[in-house]
């Protein structure tokens, strides 16, 4: 062995082996948290606020379905005393007697002649009726027109321009009469027509029948004139001009009848218009009212009906509502009608609103004896009166609003608000109870809220009626202490089409939310700051603890004076939830603000339970904050903090239990340099190693599996270098126990370099899998040794071994003298058996003086041959000896045996190795070398010393 490696023989392999030492500094090291500081900055602001409020508030929208009373008064005179128009009346008069005699009196048919001027024909006569009501003896018109068309079917221009009217053509009107009993009539009035109605031409003529007193019969007397024709004309005997006349739009003041089964029959109509509800139908909830029938009606009545046409009785009837009284009503005389509208019902015929309700009215009476006289002033006079109309159920266009006022208390354990301005907060309003639809409206107007403008807080809802939010930021609450409640009032527009009952009401669900200030004045009683925090013990992922014993690991609390702010003092409790003190208790501390302590979790844990199976990944903490209470009104603000320091350093543990994944240790970096090239004669281009393998002891002294990763580079003064990886592949190092590994890619390659230096850099050993729980300490490490071994397995390569050192031998005087003098022959004879797989010839080189050795030998030895042994191919060993003879004459050796004359000699000895020819051998601790010689020596005996 050298201080670089070891030539041994095992179980009868000769090996060759070179080692290190690996080991890793204590796990401890590695096992920490790394220091960190985390500030608790609570502003005060979270505190300052009110919990939410929830409040209900009832609008009953039905209480507001009604209408105002209503009137109707009307006047009606009977049906039975109006005069109608008598419709069209036609008259056809022949012309040809006029045409003859304005010829001078000629008879039949005119051809071709022209008529002469005419202004004297004799009249001719038409009857005609303005009324047929046999009942009437006559009538004064009050207002009235008779209509009169005249048609000229003739050739002969008729009328004339002349300003003398008997010469126009003109109608005289007479009643009280018929054209037989002319002229016992009553004249009425004339009308001349003062132009020419041409050959074919219409006239209308319409004449007022105004204050005119008319009989039943009446008629017309029409006078006929011409200016003559213009040229040659043609009249036949069916020639002839046509008068259609008519009276229309003819109303009487006054009238002597004899009235026979008079009635009054008059349709109108009682407003239920209302600017804030259309009725399209309706049921009535309450409403009384009154019928006032005043008759000054010349006849007594017998029949009076009064019947509704879109009101109607109550269910199941549902009959229109119909009042009728059959008892007489005294000419001169008046009536009352209470009526009773509970539980009718309103229908509008179409899907219109209504906003009247139509109704007729029918009076009828029995016929006086003899004619009375009957006037304008004679009517029957009504009045309708409808009381307050309220609904209980509705169906129509409804535009009002109702209003409630409601509370909300915002008393507050902690807080008396004198004012306050919002950093946060919404109302959230939900509205049920009939369906609302654009464009109704919700308003809710805040007495004690104020918008930045500072007017008060009005919220107008017009949409989302389900889901309304409002934020409150910026606003401001102003109170007069100790009032804390928030007065509001809630009012429900109604402008739309709907369907609603007297019971129905709007429920408003106000939810406030937590009102957080911006700045708040008022007595404050003591409040708790509350926050937590947590610190995650291996941000790598690599640890999973179950429980840990801390080393060392000192923490500064602060809480400066600059970070609190508040105008009240506090207490501060800090709760490390996973550490445990000495005796196992929950570590709290308790501090006055503002304070600066420093503490250590030196002999802490974390977690109390070596036998938890349950992970610790973060170190949680919290703190409490406990204030001192006001007697008077301070000012406090959303800003205003409690801040405070922690700052924790780094954590090292005594011992860990948990899962480790792929936790890095490092490993101490190899870096020798080593000789293998001091085998006699150096090995480098002689032996090729084959079969090298690299074994590792190692001993894991940690609870977890572990890996090696380790590049081992070898190097050589030629700039060579080969690689032996180590890595999981190798092996895994289990728990508290040496494992050896064993690797043998690339080791061979390293060897035969002949390596001068062997490096690995930063390697390092992997720990845990991430599964399996172990335990790990601050002094565990994993610490071994490496060893390059190969058997004596290698191709042999033919070369010169020549021995570093010279072998010296003494030879005394004497013996210097018995070998000059009687030595004269040396002869040996040598007997061989070589088992080593491989042969040499040896040389022996003698000189007196050392440094001639090798250059100027005095003796040589030489031709000392030996053969290898038989090689068994199959595994590469020596199989039988082979065996040889040498005979060897010191005489005939090459040199002087003078040599030995001298008081010293050195040696040198050189060796031919005869190589394997490529194959690759092996070298057996039992491959030798078996010399047996017989040494005959021719010597000259001086008889003196044949004694000795």
């Amino acid at each position: 062995s050298t201080e670089d490696y070891i030539i041994s023989m095992q179980s009868d392999t000769v090996y060759f082996s070179a080692s290190n030492d690996i080991e890793t500094s204590n796990v401890g090291d590695e096992l920490k948290v790394d220091g960190q500081t985390e500030i608790f900055e609570e502003e005060i602001g979270d505190q300052l606020k009110i919990d939410s409020r929830n409040e209900q508030t009832t609008i009953a929208v039905g209480d507001e379905l009604e209408i105002d009373a209503q009137e109707q008064e009307f006047e009606r005179s009977m049906d039975r005393i109006e005069v109608g128009g008598t419709g069209d009346a036609y008259a056809e008069v022949h012309v040809l007697d006029f045409a003859n005699e304005a010829l001078g009196g000629g008879v039949g048919p005119v051809v071709g002649e022209v008529i002469p001027p005419l202004y004297n024909f004799p009249p001719f006569y038409q009857d005609f009726s303005v009324f047929e009501n046999e009942n009437i003896e006559y009538v004064i018109i009050d207002t009235g027109t008779v209509y009169i068309t005249f048609q000229n079917n003739t050739e002969i221009p008729l009328s004339s321009t002349h300003p003398n009217q008997n010469d126009q053509m003109h109608f005289e009107f007479w009643t009280n009469g018929t054209a037989a009993s002319h002229p016992d009539s009553i004249f009425m009035f004339t009308h001349y027509i003062d132009h020419v109605i041409e050959p074919g031409a219409i006239e209308y003529i319409s004449i007022p029948f105004d204050g005119q007193t008319v009989y039943m019969d009446n008629y017309m007397v029409c006078y006929l004139t011409t200016d003559g024709s213009s040229g040659p004309v043609n009249v036949d005997e069916d020639d002839t001009f046509g008068v259609t006349f008519s009276v229309g739009n003819m109303s009487v003041s006054e009238a002597n009848a004899i009235i026979e089964n008079a009635s009054v029959n008059h349709e109108d109509a009682i407003s239920i218009s209302d600017e804030s509800i259309q009725v399209i139908s309706a049921t009535i909830d309450s409403c009384i009212g009154n019928i006032y029938i005043d008759s000054n009606l010349p006849v007594n009545i017998d029949t009076l009906i009064i019947e509704f046409s879109e009101l109607f009785n109550p269910p199941p009837d549902n009959t229109p509502f119909k009042i009728k009284i059959e008892e007489p009503i005294i000419s001169g005389s008046n009536l009352n009608i209470p009526i009773d509208l509970a539980g009718c019902v309103i229908q509008s015929l179409g899907t219109d609103p209504l906003d009247s309700l139509d109704f007729s009215l029918y009076a009828s009476s029995d016929p006086p004896p003899t004619y009375v006289l009957v006037t304008q002033e004679d009517q029957i006079l009504t009045n309708i009166e409808f009381g307050r109309m309220k609904f209980e159920t509705i169906h129509g266009i409804i535009d009002q609003e109702s209003n409630n006022d409601g509370e909300i208390e915002l008393d507050d354990d902690i807080i008396e608000l004198q004012s306050a301005q919002i950093k946060e907060g919404n109302i959230n309003i939900e509205l049920t109870g009939i369906d609302l639809e654009t464009p109704s409206r919700v308003e809710i107007l805040f007495d004690e809220i104020e918008t930045p403008a500072g007017e008060p807080l009005l919220l107008v809802i017009d949409n989302n009626f389900n889901n309304f939010q409002f934020d409150f930021a910026d606003h401001w609450i102003e109170f007069v202490p100790p009032l804390q409640t928030l007065h509001y009032h809630t009012t429900v527009i109604l402008d739309q089409e709907i369907e609603i009952s007297n019971t129905d009401i709007v429920t408003a669900d106000i939810t406030l939310s937590n009102l957080i200030f911006e700045e708040i004045t008022g007595k404050f009683g003591s409040f708790t700051i509350e926050d937590e925090d947590a610190t995650v013990i291996d941000s790598t992922g690599e640890f999973s603890l179950h429980f840990a014993k801390i080393d060392s690991c000192d923490v500064l609390i602060q809480i400066k004076e600059e970070d609190y702010s508040l105008p009240f003092g506090a207490d501060i409790e800090i709760v490390f939830e996973e550490i445990f003190d000495s005796n196992g208790d929950t570590l709290i501390i308790n501090l006055r603000c503002p304070s600066d302590t420093l503490i250590s979790f030196a002999n802490h844990t974390i977690g109390n339970d070596q036998a938890a199976t349950l992970a610790i990944d973060s170190l949680h903490y919290s703190y409490t904050v406990i204030t001192d209470s006001t007697n008077n009104y301070v000012t406090v603000y959303y800003e205003d903090e409690v801040k405070a320091t922690i700052g924790i350093g780094d954590m090292i543990f005594d011992e860990v239990k948990g899962i480790i994944n792929e936790k890095r240790f490092d490993v101490d970096d190899i870096d020798e340099a080593i000789d293998i090239g001091n085998i006699p004669d150096s090995l480098n281009g002689v032996m090729n190693f084959q079969n090298a393998e690299l074994h590792l002891d190692v001993y894991n002294g940690t609870g977890f599996d572990c890996w090696l990763y380790i590049n081992l580079v070898g190097k050589n003064d030629a700039g060579d270098s080969a690689v032996i990886v180590i890595d999981n592949n190798t092996g895994v190092l289990v728990p508290n126990a040496t494992s050896t590994l064993c690797v043998s890619a690339g080791v061979s390659e390293l060897l035969n370099l002949i390596p001068t230096e062997i490096v690995a850099r930063n390697p390092y050993a992997i720990v845990g899998d991430g599964i399996t729980v172990g335990n790990i300490t601050k002094e565990d490490s994993i610490a071994g040794s490496y060893t390059l071994e190969t058997p004596f397995t290698f191709i042999i390569n033919d070369h010169t071994v020549t021995m570093d050192t010279l072998q010296h031998i003494e030879i005394d005087d004497e013996t210097q003298d018995k070998i000059q003098n009687n030595l004269n022959n040396v002869k040996v004879k040598l007997n061989t058996e070589n088992k080593f797989p491989f042969g040499f010839t040896a040389r022996l080189y003698f000189a007196s003086d050392s440094s001639k050795v090798w250059t100027e030998p005095e003796l040589i030895i030489d031709s000392l041959i030996i053969e290898p042994a038989v090689i068994d191919t199959t595994n590469g060993v020596s199989g039988d000896p082979t065996p040889g003879v040498l005979f060897i004459e010191l005489n005939n050796a090459e040199g002087d045996l003078n040599v030995f004359t001298n008081p010293d000699v050195y040696v040198g000895t050189e060796f031919d190795i005869i190589g394997t020819n490529g194959n690759i051998v092996t070298c057996m601790g039992s491959d030798n070398l078996n010399l047996i010689g017989i040494l005959s020596v021719k010597v000259h005996i001086d008889e003196s010393l044949w004694e000795e």
